[in-house]
């Protein structure tokens, strides 16, 4: 049960399902491969995907390792890559009734890319997407998504939509195999802000106003940026903290893509217990229209991607807020909603617990956890 396959059959998953996360995880182990066969002619640009970014030979690799193990299925219906201009259909049989259990897959073959030359960060990401008789451009249809990512181990990272599993290769063995715990954000998160302030000349006024607050000095948030998004995003799970990419006057949009990227990597925060926004909505709540479409994204813990959406209300020194919100049912239990300023807390013995008074004089308990106490942090 602690190998990657005995591990999904025990938990139901699907057979088809099975067939595509396994091709991903075999694809990550030729992939690491090839990365440790790394030329410094595999840096050179050849080109610029669809998508703007310079395309170069281990980028196209990357991508016809995957497509290539893809190929071997009968279950997908459309493939997406970061690395081709267009969707490629790739079920060949009768779709008249449309065929139950088929699925679409949308991946970035190397994240990362121009980390190689300096050996940097470099990962993979998928999302897996229910069909039922199109291609689907919705973050509601993702019914897996998962990453790889190239280090001293290969990590194997998944969700099904309930937990966050982790798994590194053991090469002695060639297997995937799981490891102890199951990823979750840490209750009391790290202060980490993950971001490409070289940009900063060209955000909007809110994103430069919030950077710069939170690497104030009494903040005491630590600045870190790989220019792999993958890694980032696995040390927000290990540790806490937010990442974030603001569209910009140049680039409304942003520059990351949302189906092979962004919808992806926020399902895996939300089944961590985090939050995914693209500035005003849940990001995995977007309806796109085309496969390569961009967004801004800020994601990552509860207590920073709420204090980004309320952060003209509540710059306020030493403020507790709500970070979830709270529909009491108990005697003495109070309504909370995210976002609120809570005038007087205290954490009761059973720490799961706080009393609470709010602004309009309402007083209650509410779960700890739906709290900010900045001065705890």
């Amino acid at each position: 049960m602690n190998n990657l396959k005995d591990f999904l059959l025990s938990k139901n998953t699907e057979k088809n399902q099975i067939e595509i996360i396994l091709s991903f995880a075999k694809s990550s182990v030729l992939i690491e491969k090839e990365i440790n066969n790394y030329e410094k002619t595999n840096h050179i640009g050849i080109g610029r995907n669809k998508t703007g970014d310079i395309q170069k030979p281990i980028d196209i690799r990357c991508n016809n390792i995957i497509m290539t193990e893809l190929n071997k299925l009968n279950n997908i219906f459309y493939a997406v890559s970061e690395e081709e201009e267009n969707s490629k259909l790739m079920y060949n049989g009768n779709l008249f009734p449309f065929p139950e259990n088929i699925y679409s897959v949308a991946f970035d073959p190397l994240d990362g890319s121009d980390n190689i030359i300096s050996n940097g960060p470099l990962g993979t990401i998928f999302g897996i997407y229910s069909e039922k008789n199109n291609l689907h451009y919705s973050g509601g249809n993702l019914i897996c998504s998962g990453y790889a990512i190239y280090s001293s181990v290969i990590i194997f990272v998944f969700t099904l939509g309930e937990h966050v599993y982790e798994f590194k290769f053991d090469k002695e063995k060639n297997i995937f195999l799981k490891t102890s715990n199951n990823l979750v954000i840490p209750s009391k998160p790290k202060k980490i802000i993950n971001c490409n302030p070289g940009n900063m000349y060209k955000w909007r006024e809110k994103d430069v106003n919030f950077f710069k607050w939170l690497t104030e000095e009494n903040q005491k948030y630590t600045f870190r940026y790989s220019g792999c998004m993958v890694f980032d995003i696995h040390r927000i799970l290990c540790e806490g903290g937010i990442f974030m990419y603001p569209g910009d006057y140049k680039n409304k949009n942003g520059k990351l893509r949302i189906l092979y990227e962004c919808f992806p990597l926020s399902f895996i925060i939300e089944a961590a217990n985090g939050i995914s926004i693209d500035g005003n909505i849940r990001l995995l709540n977007r309806e796109i229209k085309t496969a390569h479409e961009k967004t801004p994204i800020y994601i990552g813990c509860k207590r920073d991607i709420v204090f980004y959406k309320y952060f003209e209300k509540i710059l306020v020194q030493k403020s507790t807020f709500i970070i979830e919100s709270f529909n009491g049912s108990g005697e003495d239990e109070v309504s909370v909603s995210e976002g609120e300023k809570i005038d007087t807390y205290k954490v009761l013995s059973d720490e799961n617990w706080t009393r609470i008074s709010k602004s309009n004089g309402k007083k209650g308990i509410v779960p700890t956890k739906c709290l900010y106490f900045h001065e705890t942090y």
